[in-house]
C-alpha cells in the first residue's frame, strides 16, 4: 500500500473536520509512509446555505425531525461523482480509494474502495429516531446501500452498527475491527501521578455534546441541582452548547460552546477540563457521545453514561470505571454521580478508565485497516 485517494467531507488537513477523524486518520496513514491524495467533497457553503433557508426550511415545517439535506440530494450526488471520476482518473495508479462516508464508491476505474464511517442513514433514522424513512429520504438510503454493496471493503467504527449493517446488506464485505479510536490532539505526556491527584481534589462535572444531546444535558442539569444541595462546591461545565441553548441555567453551570481543537486557546481549555474533571456524564438514552467519552477516559476520568448498545458491546455490561444510568430521572442520575465521585475506590475508577482505552490509538487502528486490506483481496462486486 503506497498511495491512497482520501475522500472526505471537509478538509482533512484541518483538525476541525468531522470531530478530527479525517485529520488524524490521514496523519496516521502518512506515518506508515503512505502517500495520501486528499479530496474534499464537502458542498459549496453558499449553495448549502441557500438550500437550508429554502427547501430545508419548508421541509422542517411539515417534517420537523427529517434528516434530509443538500448533500443527500440527487443533484449533489451527481456533482460529487463528477469530482470522484476526475480525481481517480488523475491518480489512476493509486492503490485504494478511502471514502470517509458510506455515500460513494469508485465506479470509474479499477482502484478498489474502502468505505469507513460510523453508521448509515437508515440506522440514524430507524434505530436512533425510531421512525420509518420519509419518502424523500429513501433515495439517499438506496444510494448508500448501492455503495456499500459495491465497495471492496466497508468498516463501521461500532459493533452494533456493524451487526445491523451486516443483516441489512448480507452480500457486502462489512467489518468491525474491535476497540475504537481516540481523537486526541494533545501532544504532552500524560502522567497519572499528576492527573489523578488533580481529579481527587476537583469539583468539576463535565458534559460534552452539541445540541443533539440537549435532552441529556437537561437531565444532567436537573440532577446537578439536586447534587448542589448537599455539595455546594460542585460546578458543571458544558462543552458544545451555549447559555442561549437553555431556558434558564442555575449558578455554577458554565457553558463553553463548541471548542475547536485546532485553535490553541480553545484546545488548551478543552484539555484542561478533560484533565481536571472529576467525572464526565452523558445520560442521553440512545447515544451518548462515544468519542468524547473515550477521550475523557484516556485522561483517567471516571464516567456516568447511559447503557446504549454500542458502548456496552465495547466495554461490557459491568464497567469498572464508573457506572451506567439505567433510569433517566434526575434523582437516579444524581445518585450515580455521587456513587462515582465520593467512592472509596475513586482512584481505581480513574486507573481503570485509562486502562480500558489506552490502546485506542489512530496509529494502531490504521495499521489494522491496512492489514485487513493487504491480506484480503476482495473481488470486484
Amino acid at each position: 500500500m503506497k498511495e491512497i485517494l482520501f475522500f472526505t467531507y471537509g478538509d482533512s488537513r484541518k483538525a476541525s473536520s468531522w470531530s478530527n477523524v479525517p485529520y488524524l486518520f490521514a496523519e496516521a496513514l502518512e506515518q506508515q509512509n503512505i502517500i495520501i491524495r486528499r479530496k474534499n467533497i464537502a458542498p459549496n457553503r453558499y449553495i448549502q446555505k441557500f438550500f437550508n433557508i429554502t427547501i430545508e426550511k419548508l421541509l422542517k415545517w411539515k417534517y420537523p425531525h427529517h434528516e434530509y439535506s443538500w448533500i443527500r440530494t440527487s443533484l449533489f450526488s451527481f456533482l460529487t461523482n463528477i469530482k470522484i471520476a476526475r480525481f481517480v482518473k488523475k491518480y489512476k495508479h493509486a492503490d485504494y480509494c478511502f471514502f470517509l462516508c458510506f455515500d460513494y464508491y469508485n465506479k470509474f476505474n479499477n482502484i478498489p474502495s474502502l468505505l469507513f464511517s460510523d453508521w448509515t442513514y437508515s440506522i440514524l433514522i430507524e434505530n436512533r429516531q425510531n421512525r420509518k424513512l420519509y419518502k424523500f429520504e429513501q433515495r439517499f438510503a438506496k444510494q448508500q446501500e448501492f455503495a456499500i454493496n459495491h465497495a471492496q471493503c466497508v468498516i463501521s467504527m461500532f459493533p452494533q452498527c456493524t451487526e445491523t449493517m451486516q443483516k441489512q446488506y448480507p452480500n457486502a464485505n462489512i467489518h468491525f475491527l474491535g476497540g475504537n479510536v481516540i481523537n486526541l490532539l494533545y501532544k504532552q505526556k500524560i502522567s497519572p501521578q499528576k492527573i489523578i491527584p488533580q481529579k481527587i481534589k476537583s469539583n468539576i462535572i463535565l458534559f460534552v455534546g452539541q445540541k443533539k444531546y440537549q435532552k441529556g444535558a437537561n437531565m444532567l442539569i436537573d440532577a446537578f441541582k439536586i447534587l448542589k444541595q448537599k455539595n455546594p462546591s460542585l460546578t458543571l461545565h458544558i462543552i458544545g452548547m451555549q447559555n442561549r441553548d437553555f431556558e434558564k441555567l442555575p449558578s455554577d453551570v458554565i457553558c463553553h460552546g463548541y471548542l475547536h481543537k485546532d485553535n490553541e486557546t480553545e484546545n488548551t481549555l478543552y484539555y484542561n477540563l478533560m484533565q481536571n474533571a472529576k467525572v464526565i456524564v452523558n445520560p442521553s438514552p440512545q447515544w451518548a457521545g462515544f468519542s468524547s467519552m473515550v477521550e475523557a477516559m484516556f485522561f483517567y476520568t471516571p464516567i456516568v453514561v447511559s447503557p446504549y448498545e454500542d458502548f456496552k458491546q465495547t466495554f461490557g455490561n459491568n464497567i469498572q470505571f464508573g457506572c451506567y444510568t439505567t433510569e433517566f430521572t434526575p434523582i437516579h442520575i444524581a445518585e450515580k454521580i455521587q456513587h462515582v465521585i465520593f467512592n472509596d475506590n475513586y482512584e481505581q475508577f480513574c486507573n481503570s478508565s485509562h486502562e480500558a482505552v489506552k490502546d485506542f490509538t489512530w496509529s494502531e487502528y490504521s495499521k489494522r485497516i491496512i492489514n485487513l486490506l493487504s491480506f484480503n483481496n476482495y473481488p470486484k462486486v
